[in-house]
């Protein structure tokens, strides 16, 4: 299957879910054409699942949470990631006892020794170079894990700056930039422009700290370039390209069904994979 087959296919199902699943009939109108598979902006809350739609808009609010322009489009790949990790969060017990975060990690093969504990976990991580990382967990035993969510992308993301120097690079993402990846990438602005959003997650690697890319089967290019991203490193650094972790969310999902509960494994599929569920719309 193609992206854009895969995008279409993802379209008219929300198109679907949004009438059956949430009964909301009004459509958005930009520039004069109809999308039937975005939110009104009065009901934009609804992206996110049942029963955690409330609880989940307290929490942003308290915590700040800084929403993307097109969080209302139910394939918003923002909404998707905290519709997946906010329930893993939600509990009456402290952060440092959270089980559900501790099953994820093991469910993606981080090794980690078995006396820690959550120390963080937080959405929309902001880094020393500005940008921000989808979701971000820390341990008690100085563990970082990036994560990196896709959905219906058509690909990993460019970047527009007009000066696209090595040097300027350079000093955006900082030493592990020039640290990791390969030369011949790192002394040609070209290819880091081409290549800025694997790059920039790749560059958060280290001894201790791990880089995971989610992204659907079907999505054949985020898929591609996600599971080649080791390409990227220098000779020196291929020693940690199991620090890079590329996993499709079918394989995360079946991994976490006991975690995120019988129930909302089931309204979660409904809603973003519906081939992982038999009752489906």
């Amino acid at each position: 299957m193609k992206t854009i087959e895969f995008y279409n296919n993802v379209k008219r199902h929300m198109r679907d879910y949004k009438k059956n699943i949430l009964e909301i009939q009004e459509n958005v109108e930009i520039n004069k054409k109809t999308y039937y598979h975005i939110l009104p902006p009065c009901a934009k809350k609804f992206n996110i699942l049942s029963p955690y739609t409330e609880k989940f808009w307290t929490f942003s609010k308290a915590n700040q949470i800084p929403i993307h322009s097109d969080f209302s489009h139910l394939n918003s790949s923002q909404a998707l990631c905290f519709n997946f990790f906010f329930p893993l969060l939600d509990s009456e017990k402290k952060l440092s006892e959270n089980k559900k975060l501790k099953c994820l990690l093991k469910a993606l093969n981080i090794p980690i020794s078995s006396d820690y504990q959550i120390d963080k976990a937080v959405f929309e991580y902001k880094q020393q170079n500005k940008s921000e990382i989808d979701f971000f967990i820390e341990t008690t035993n100085e563990i970082k894990v990036f994560f990196e969510i896709k959905y219906t992308e058509p690909a990993f993301g460019t970047t527009t700056m007009k000066n696209q120097s090595p040097c300027k690079f350079n000093r955006i993402l900082g030493g592990n930039f020039k640290n990791l990846i390969e030369k011949d990438i790192v002394e040609d602005g070209e290819k880091t422009k081409k290549n800025y959003q694997l790059i920039r997650n790749i560059i958060n690697i280290g001894e201790k700290s791990y880089t995971v890319f989610i992204y659907p089967h079907n999505n054949k290019k985020i898929k591609y370039q996600a599971e080649h991203a080791s390409s990227f490193l220098n000779v020196e650094s291929k020693n940690l390209k199991d620090h890079i972790i590329a996993i499709e969310w079918e394989t995360l999902l079946r991994n976490m069904e006991s975690a995120l509960g019988e129930d909302y494994y089931s309204v979660f599929c409904k809603k973003y994979f519906p081939s992982l569920i038999t009752n489906i719309l």
